[in-house]
């Protein structure tokens, strides 16, 4: 810590509580009582505290710190079963990088847990997606959004590129993924493939041919579109009786688009366009 940009800072609301059986899948430390110790940064944290006192709370400190609050130095969870495969630390790793591959798994060991108590044909089958089409990236950290979605394939046919009616927007603007903030905003036309969208087999999807994903907008990612002459048309979003809205990306701010009850005015028209060859 060198009282920089990296700094150790707590931001109050935000903070975040796991178990210590949670936090010992990752972090290799010893428990008494139900107090941590075992680690430099936790040498404060006493016998007493198996007493459960609530009027104070304890927090672990930063290695050669008295005061500054932080990480203690504790090793990582080395343990593994059976005996030589991979660490559990190393597995805590895997599935933070990659929500799909916590989600595959997390689907198979919730199963076996929900069948606790049941015996055998209690329980019913649920229709659920294909786990090899279940798409979960990782969400942006502002985002209270689940983005996880089906994924469904490109249908056949020429790319397009979607551009706006909206008079705030200059009409050389078109709808791209964004890759420098994961968003979907609006940009001047340059043709490039995060810029071009196929709809998807089911036609509810527009697939950007740069990523291959799904265009999502507050985790939303199925649409209806629906024609509404002169060309334009809406894009609906059926669940939420809402459509998409561009009043965000006014001025060409850059911003991404919003979702908004309907009314027909131009921030709310959108139009397809082919790209030259």
């Amino acid at each position: 810590m060198s009282f920089g940009c990296e700094q150790y800072n707590f931001i109050v609301g935000n903070d975040e509580i796991a178990l210590n059986c949670e936090m010992g899948l990752y972090l290799d430390f010893k428990v008494t009582d139900g107090v941590i110790h075992g680690c430099e940064g936790l040498e404060h944290f006493k016998d007493r505290m198996a007493d459960n006192d609530p009027r104070r709370a304890v927090w672990s400190r930063e290695p050669g710190q008295k005061w500054l609050r932080g990480q203690p130095a504790c090793a990582k969870q080395n343990m593994s079963y059976p005996i030589g495969d991979t660490p559990i630390y190393k597995i805590m790793e895997e599935y933070a990088y990659d929500n799909n591959l916590w989600i595959n798994d997390f689907f198979s060991a919730y199963e076996k847990m929900v069948h606790n108590g049941y015996n055998p044909g209690q329980l019913q089958n649920a229709a659920r997606v294909s786990l090899n089409k279940e798409y979960c990236p990782l969400p942006l950290q502002s985002s209270k959004d689940i983005p996880c979605y089906e994924r469904e394939e490109a249908a056949d046919g020429s790319a397009f590129m979607i551009g706006t009616r909206f008079d705030l927007i200059d009409s050389d603007h078109v709808l791209q993924y964004n890759a420098k903030n994961s968003s979907v905003n609006f940009g001047k036309m340059t043709g490039e493939p995060n810029q071009l969208w196929k709809m998807s087999v089911s036609g509810e999807q527009f697939i950007n041919q740069q990523t291959g994903t799904a265009l999502s907008i507050f985790g939303n990612t199925n649409f209806k579109i629906q024609d509404i002459g002169n060309n334009s048309f809406k894009i609906v979003i059926v669940e939420l009786n809402k459509v998409l809205d561009a009043w965000p990306a006014r001025n060409n701010s850059g911003k991404e688009l919003s979702i908004w009850w309907s009314h027909g005015r131009s921030n709310q028209q959108f139009y397809l366009i082919q790209p030259t060859l």
